[in-house]
């Protein structure tokens, strides 16, 4: 079972049943150990403030009277943690207190300007918190997506707790399969297990957004990227070794005949020369990098959701990551957020 995060007995006879149907039993071992638990939420219908301290999609937060909205920062979603708590049968989050999560400026995919706020108050000290002057409203006001000074659309949520599986191709292909060379069909079948995961239904509300787990149907590791960023390296590096970089680039020697570009052929040698340098200068630190990357763990995804007006870039998803320490000590200022569109 996952070492931090482990689905629950009814969840685990659940993925059995999703598994059979999906025609995977020979990897049910390796699928059902790679699996952890995590809590998936839609904005199910407009909010209109009568409850003070609700799990809300966009709009403004509730908090203390002291709260202060963080400089140009669009507020995206307030979660009341004792109505999560039933859901997070392993104890990362806080079961008391409310989370608020800001995003500023979006222009680059890369370390977003984020921000994670708990506040462990009692629903009694919260008042509504009016947005900073100049903030403009999306029911009413045009606005150009990304913009930080704005209020989306409130939404209330709806919350399921849920199976999370990795996107695959990732670090975790042969955890699941071992040395089996899968075919086109299990490839495909193991997709479709991962995406009904993603939409799963509750009520006819599909969970759009989630704490915990792996992140959705994005190809690259929003964790991988932390942990390289703190190491000064490439991300690719989390993959390829030396002897992998030198086939790489024996092979890519071999092309200047190819129908690429070479433009485009210069630069994937390039690539992979500076990949080659970087491995070296990592030397055994490389081993440290690789462990380091499991310290990282997914907090929060959020989706473009046009019910709240929210959208990042063209639809795109953003990523917020943790350091498993980090969020055991409640310390969220120690975070990393990536935004992936297509």
């Amino acid at each position: 079972m996952h070492e931090y995060n482990p689905i629950d007995a009814s969840q685990k006879e659940q993925l059995v049943g999703w598994i059979q149907q999906h025609k995977l039993e020979d990897f049910s071992g390796g699928i059902i150990d790679i699996a952890q638990n995590c809590v998936r939420f839609a904005g199910h219908s407009p909010d209109s403030y009568e409850k003070v301290g609700n799990c809300r999609l966009g709009g403004l937060p509730d908090a203390t009277v002291s709260f202060e909205w963080p400089e140009e920062m669009a507020f995206l979603a307030q979660l009341n943690m004792t109505e999560i708590a039933p859901f997070d049968h392993n104890k990362l989050l806080p079961d008391s207190g409310m989370l608020y999560f800001f995003i500023g400026d979006d222009e680059s995919s890369s370390d977003l300007p984020m921000r994670v706020i708990w506040q462990d108050h009692d629903i009694d000290d919260l008042v509504r918190i009016e947005a900073p002057p100049g903030y403009k409203n999306t029911k009413t006001e045009y606005y150009e997506g990304g913009d930080p000074q704005v209020v989306y659309s409130p939404r209330q949520l709806s919350l399921v707790k849920s199976v999370s599986l990795p996107y695959i191709p990732s670090r975790f292909e042969k955890r699941i399969f071992g040395d089996t060379k899968l075919s086109e069909d299990q490839f495909s079948q193991f997709d479709k297990l991962v995406l009904g995961m993603h939409l799963q239904v509750e009520s006819g509300k599909v969970g759009r957004h989630q704490l915990l787990g792996y992140q959705n149907l994005a190809p690259y590791e929003p964790d991988v990227e932390a942990c390289a960023r703190e190491f000064g390296v490439d991300p690719d590096l989390s993959w390829i070794d030396l002897d992998t970089v030198n086939t790489l680039i024996a092979e890519l020697d071999k092309k200047d005949e190819s129908n690429w570009s070479p433009w485009y052929l210069e630069h994937l040698k390039e690539t992979r020369r500076k990949n080659r340098e970087d491995l070296i200068a990592l030397g055994d630190r490389r081993n440290d990098f690789l462990r380091a990357i499991d310290d990282w763990i997914l907090l929060f995804e959020i989706d473009s959701d046009l019910n709240s007006d929210i959208c990042f870039w063209d639809a795109g998803q953003v990523h917020v990551v943790i350091r498993k320490q980090d969020l055991l000590a409640r310390n969220f200022d120690k975070i990393y957020a990536h935004l992936f569109s297509s």
